[in-house]
């Protein structure tokens, strides 16, 4: 719909100009949510910003191996241009795994860690939506509405992140316990895009017409809830997540 932003003599490409403006946003929003949580913000925010650069390497690395027949016959494609050609979910999952392994060869606590985290993870996902509405493939299915043809899914999508922003915000007040304002905000993302998925025209679907990324989220918002319920304490929230601050801070 809008492939280029035109600013003065210059057209900057839409998805990249989002993605710039979402990862600069995310990394201020992480030193921000880092002090508010009493962590490290500068380790966070190291760590963070290799997990982004690694993850835009590995965007490349998957879009260029499921596309390799357009590649083979000429290599140097592969490293130019470079301002299309990535897979933005291949990105996140290697970048993440990225992440994932290196707090842990760092010994930061995984809950804490992923409630500091949480708002630059929902500014990542808003810039995917909002940039595959703008300029991306993405559309949705037909709609029974005259003066809308298709389902505006994108902007389903967008709205789901905001409220997961809202839960968030009110769950990382009073967190019971360290990695719950992520859990829960995991969970009412990952249901809402359940619930939208359907609304999507170029989904994945099944011979039996199940959507497949309806599946991974079904099985993400249980994770989340079992993973919620079982680790709910019996003490106050704000006394539980204080003694586990206590124990971090004797560790180092």
């Amino acid at each position: 719909m809008y492939p280029f932003i035109s600013i003065g003599m210059f057209a900057i490409p839409t998805k990249a100009f989002i993605y710039l403006i979402s990862v600069w946003l995310g990394l201020t929003l992480l030193e921000k949510s880092a002090e508010r949580l009493d962590q490290d913000r500068a380790t966070l925010y190291s760590l963070t910003t290799n997990a982004l650069f690694i993850g835009i390497i590995g965007a490349r690395v998957v879009f260029v191996a499921l596309h390799w027949s357009s590649y083979a016959a000429n290599w140097i494609s592969i490293f130019w241009p470079l301002n299309v050609g990535y897979n933005v979910w291949g990105g996140l999952l290697i970048g993440g795994a990225y992440f994932f392994f290196m707090m842990r060869a760092k010994q930061l606590n995984f809950g804490h860690t992923a409630d500091a985290a949480t708002p630059l993870l929902l500014i990542l996902l808003f810039a995917i939506f909002l940039a595959d509405y703008l300029a991306g493939p993405g559309y949705g299915v037909a709609s029974q509405w005259r003066t809308v043809p298709f389902h505006p899914v994108q902007i389903y999508e967008l709205v789901v992140v905001l409220i997961g922003s809202g839960v968030w915000w009110m769950a990382h007040q009073k967190r019971p316990f360290a990695g719950s304002a992520f859990l829960l905000t995991t969970a009412v993302v990952a249901f809402g895009l359940l619930l939208t998925t359907p609304f999507r025209g170029n989904t994945w679907v099944t011979e039996s017409g199940l959507h497949v990324a309806q599946i991974v989220y079904l099985i993400i918002t249980l994770l989340c809830l079992f993973t919620l319920m079982r680790l709910m304490p019996t003490a106050a929230p704000n006394e539980t997540v204080a003694s586990e601050k206590q124990e971090v801070k004797s560790e180092k």
